[in-house]
């Protein structure tokens, strides 16, 4: 068999299990998230909205255990338990509520600690913190570690409290790397700790850079949104997008050799970075989009001179789903 059939094979393969993965993972919110969701829209007092359901519903409870919980589970050989499923999904929405409490909401970082370490003697002000709370117990209920959850959780907040800096016309592009790693990696570890056993170096830090990298990701399909708000990303303050192209290859390159120095056998090894690398080749599609973006303005790169038309790339178009499997089927960058 040549290698580019193999690789087709394997694409097959791994485009199936992310389809099932998501299939399997609505069927479990219909019986469980969704209906708590429903029930805390019954005594809602104007601290959620509807942006905060959808995106528990349709994002974070969906994607973080059908992308990073079984994905864990390749890498292991296991496949996930009902506990750790319950626990990576109230993990995916306490994510979506939190960040929304910090952005919007403005809670103390040291309310956020308090409701984190101690949910069974806190006291809800609204509805909002009412199902912030039922998320939390049920994170810490079904998770192997509690404690160590609870330590991941606070780090995680802290590490968004940085984030805010970004919208400072002063913070310099080093303190800008630096925070997308820490934001992007203590939430990745804290998803990690759902699934047992905890992991090992150097298991910790390929996950804690893998989700640096995911941050990064999110950053550069954000760019229009971030560019027009004030934040500044490593690709809104880029003026080369090859500045971040290097910066993301040379950080997949680190985590790949790490997942390789893990105590795990190989075949996991390869099932992992392949179902990992599906999702990473739509971040290529977006660099290259934006490569000829910046081909285009004479190899001046600058956000700010482009439509919002020019700067979304939207993965739903047959043109891009096409490119990223393209990528994952050459396994190399587009």
């Amino acid at each position: 068999m040549s290698i580019s059939l193999s690789n087709f094979i394997h694409l097959l393969v791994t485009l199936f299990s992310l389809l099932l993965n998501f299939s399997k993972q609505r069927k479990f919110l219909e019986i469980t998230l969704l209906q708590e969701l429903k029930e805390a829209k019954k005594i809602n007092d104007g601290s959620l909205n509807d942006k905060d359901l959808a995106r528990i519903r349709n994002y974070y409870a969906l994607a973080v255990p059908a992308i990073l919980g079984e994905a864990c589970c390749l890498l292991r050989g296991k496949k996930m338990s009902v506990k750790e499923r319950l626990s990576s999904t109230y993990q995916g929405a306490l994510s979506a509520l939190s960040d929304d409490f910090f952005d919007e909401k403005e809670v103390a970082e040291s309310h956020f600690a308090e409701l984190v370490m101690n949910p069974e003697k806190a006291i809800a002000a609204n509805a909002a913190e009412t199902l912030l709370l039922s998320f939390i117990k049920k994170v810490l209920e079904n998770s192997p570690d509690p404690e160590l959850m609870r330590q991941q959780a606070v780090k995680v907040f802290k590490a968004q409290a940085q984030s805010m800096k970004q919208t400072s016309e002063d913070i310099q592009r080093s303190e800008i790397e630096e925070i997308t790693w820490l934001k992007g990696g203590n939430s990745f570890l804290l998803y990690r700790y759902a699934f047992s056993p905890s992991p090992a170096k150097p298991e910790e830090e390929m996950w804690y850079r893998l989700g640096g990298l995911m941050q990064l990701g999110n950053d550069i399909f954000d760019i229009y949104r971030d560019s027009v708000a004030g934040i500044r990303t490593l690709m809104t303050t880029a003026t080369k997008v090859d500045e971040v192209r290097s910066i993301y290859l040379i950080r997949w390159k680190e985590i790949v050799d790490l997942a390789g120095k893990t105590d795990y056998n190989t075949r996991n090894i390869k099932a992992f970075l392949r179902y990992i690398s599906l999702i990473n080749s739509r971040v290529h599609v977006c660099l290259e989009m934006l490569v000829k973006l910046e081909k285009k303005s004479k190899m001046n790169f600058n956000p700010k001179k482009y439509t919002r038309k020019e700067l979304i790339c939207d993965m739903g178009t047959p043109g891009n789903l096409m490119k990223a499997m393209i990528c994952h089927f050459n396994a190399r960058p587009c």
